[in-house]
């Protein structure tokens, strides 16, 4: 407790109780013990635990171990923060100077916008919820002055007792309190954004704990590999010699010999043993050398589909990552045009739509918008699709002035507008990429 009472004040006990009834359990597993207040804990990474702890206040503990997981949510934040943003009024003209913007470009004292959003998406992604404290403005600025991504892990939300029938967020969030910090944020304070399942309309579960097997068995594949490269191979098993046929010299019959055999073995063997691979009997027995291919225990293949799941879990395609199968420069364009298009942008939308009106830019018809076409990869496609509008409209020429098509279906075909027998002007488009929000 005294790391607990160099934060807390002198009821520190009682208060880090509250805080830590909070935080969530692990959804498979069982406890190994517990706290001298009386709480359930679980065995951590250097134990002998068939599954890892995915309860709520463990969540980036296991998303900065786990390589996979830690490679897809690096790779993810990165393309998210790639995002380009626009302040727009209600004709969709870009608005100079904008105030909104500055705060953006330096959302804190201690990040530029790339490292905010990079952060905001680690956040989400290992806890799916981001609670973003707003530093109050001035009465002439609305605007805050800072937006502090908060580490998710350690916000506990204190509710009112109430849910439904109420006017406003204070109705039913009584305040946030953040370990350590003394002083809890009021609901206005706080921007609270969550993707998810979620079992009270409040607080989503993460993602991580869906992936609790997944991510173990990646943790038991690794560890296992790993033995099996320093010993070479499974180094062999115990058999009886047959030349002593009392109790303790025939296996596998239970006697007292045979089973403290086997909890020393487990307890020397298991895939965090520290302890000597050397054990000594009085049994008549013989030891059994072998070696194992490792291939043979598709280590592998059962990393490769546990991956999978993780890149489905978070909406990465699969091909944006190195693999055992390869995959052509074409494979891996198509792959980020699909990830961005399908996963980053429809996120991005989302916080922009939360931004716009929590700054109160929906009321005078203005909005934010997030775009990813600055990137080389997704102007391909548009390269593309001019080239093929050039051979389109030089083939229609040729038709047109060899009188085989009519100015009206030249006009139709490229979507121009004309004047008498003379073309004008091109259409303008008649939807954007990312239309204004309607605030919903």
């Amino acid at each position: 407790m005294a790391l607990i009472n160099s934060v807390y004040p002198p009821d520190s006990e009682n208060r880090f109780l509250r805080w830590l009834s909070g935080v969530g359990t692990a959804i498979l597993g069982t406890g190994t013990g517990k706290f001298r207040f009386g709480l359930d804990y679980f065995q951590h990474f250097n134990t002998k635990q068939a599954l890892i702890d995915c309860s709520y206040g463990q969540l980036m503990i296991v998303a900065k171990n786990v390589p996979h997981l830690n490679v897809v949510l690096s790779r993810g934040a990165e393309l998210f923060s790639n995002m380009e943003i626009r302040h727009k009024d209600k004709d969709g003209n870009i608005i100079e100077n904008s105030p909104v913007m500055k705060l953006l470009y330096s959302p804190s004292p201690t990040k530029g916008l790339e490292d905010w959003l990079y952060e905001y998406y680690i956040m989400n992604g290992v806890y799916s919820n981001v609670f973003i404290y707003k530093n109050k403005g001035s009465k002439t600025n609305p605007l805050p002055m800072f937006l502090w991504n908060l580490p998710s892990g350690f916000i506990k939300i204190n509710l009112t007792g109430k849910l439904y029938r109420q006017i406003d967020i204070a109705g039913i969030i009584e305040n946030y309190e953040l370990m350590g910090d003394p002083k809890p944020f009021e609901p206005s304070e706080i921007l609270h954004i969550y993707e998810g399942l979620s079992t009270d309309g409040i607080k989503a579960a993460s993602r991580i704990e869906s992936l609790q097997i997944v991510l173990s068995n990646i943790v038991a594949a690794l560890k296992s590999n790993n033995i099996i490269l320093t010993e070479r191979g499974l180094i062999g098993f115990i058999a009886s010699d047959g030349s002593n046929e009392d109790s303790n010299g025939a296996l596998p019959p239970s006697t007292e010999e045979t089973k403290r055999m086997e909890k020393d073995y487990q307890r020397r063997r298991s895939l965090d043993g520290t302890q000597g691979h050397v054990t000594f009997t009085s049994s008549s027995i013989k030891w059994v050398p072998m070696t194992f291919d490792i291939g043979q225990l598709k280590l592998y293949e059962g990393l490769e589909d546990a991956f999978g799941v993780i890149c489905g879990a978070y909406g990465l395609d699969r091909d944006l990552f190195p693999s055992t199968k390869g995959a052509t420069n074409e494979n891996k364009k198509q792959g980020l045009i699909s990830t961005i298009q399908n996963t980053m942008q429809p996120m991005a939308n989302k916080l922009m739509r939360r931004l716009s009106y929590d700054f109160g830019l929906l009321e005078r018809g203005e909005y934010l918008e997030a775009s990813y076409e600055w990137m080389p990869v997704m102007k391909s496609d548009e390269l593309k699709q001019e080239q093929a509008l050039k051979t389109k409209t030089e083939a229609l020429s040729i038709q047109l002035h060899d009188g085989v098509i009519s100015h009206d279906s030249y006009a139709e075909s490229l979507e121009i507008e004309k004047t008498g027998d003379s073309v004008i002007k091109t259409k303008q488009p008649t939807s954007a990429t990312n239309p204004p929000p309607d605030g919903n």
